[in-house]
């Protein structure tokens, strides 16, 4: 877990990229994009497609059902929104 907070940039949006398209292939679908986009339930995420609110290009394919998008995109909406996290430590407890 310490390597991975210790990553940035180019490295963590590889490392978020190879790890999406181990899991899901170079196109997530609307289940894997509910999850990796942080939705609390699939009709959020429908409602966010509904809305143009999904942070990412989403897009049809022929014959296919839901939407999809692409690993690398999603990576780098991960990496963004990493870069701007704060840290939060919990506060010193003084002992009584």
């Amino acid at each position: 877990m310490d390597e991975v907070l210790e990553l940035q940039g180019a490295a963590l949006r590889q490392r978020v990229h190879d790890e999406l398209v181990r899991q899901f292939g170079p196109m997530l679908p609307s289940s894997a994009l509910c999850k990796a986009l942080g939705y609390p339930s699939p009709g959020a995420y429908r409602q966010a497609v509904a809305r143009g609110t999904v942070p990412v290009p989403v897009f049809r394919i022929q014959n296919r059902r839901g939407r999809f998008a692409l690993a690398l995109d999603v990576a780098d909406w991960m990496c963004r929104q990493r870069s701007q996290a704060v840290c939060v430590t919990a506060p010193k407890v003084n002992p009584a």
